[in-house]
């Protein structure tokens, strides 16, 4: 049952912080967690992009649970969710895709029980680092929406031009 309390629930993965947060109302914060990488990155002497978006994988779902736990609410009770979209480093960004999809998707298509085409991406990420591989779903997914865009753009053109000839 979708909430009308206004919980957003905000992730950032920017550069080297996973930080999450439960806002109701737009103004009332339930909860804060942040998970720093200070430390992975100090040996290098700044941040390592490519450490960090792995970091992030780690980090990202265990930080929207404590985020949840500490505000008190299940992730059905959101009535949105929030990230940051630039600027920052790419592949840290993307993790934004990859987590919600984890939580967001089952929602949509009934359950966690059913395995959809971004969360079998995010688990040969996040699981086996099987990278390749989920660059290549990625490229499936992608073509799949392609083609769905496509085809709705040309029978919305076929409807429209049919109208125009009448």
């Amino acid at each position: 049952m979708r909430s009308t309390n206004g919980l957003v629930l905000g992730i950032e993965t920017s550069c080297d912080e996973t930080a999450v947060g439960v806002v109701r109302g737009g103004s009332l914060l339930c909860s804060s967690v942040v998970a720093s990488q200070a430390d992975l990155h100090a040996r290098f002497g700044g941040v390592v992009p490519e450490i960090a978006s792995r970091a992030h994988l780690e980090l990202v779902n265990p930080t929207i649970a404590h985020a949840l736990v500490e505000a008190g609410i299940d992730i059905s009770d959101l009535a949105a969710v929030a990230a940051c979209a630039g600027p920052g480093l790419a592949g840290s960004l993307l993790v934004f895709a990859l987590a919600i999809s984890a939580y967001v998707t089952p929602i949509l298509m009934g359950g966690f029980q059913i395995m959809t085409l971004p969360m079998l991406i995010y688990q040969q990420i996040s699981s086996s680092f099987n990278v390749g591989f989920a660059a290549a779903l990625g490229m499936v997914l992608l073509t799949i929406s392609l083609v769905l865009v496509i085809a709705y753009n040309r029978i919305l053109g076929l409807v429209s031009g049919q109208r125009d000839l009448q």
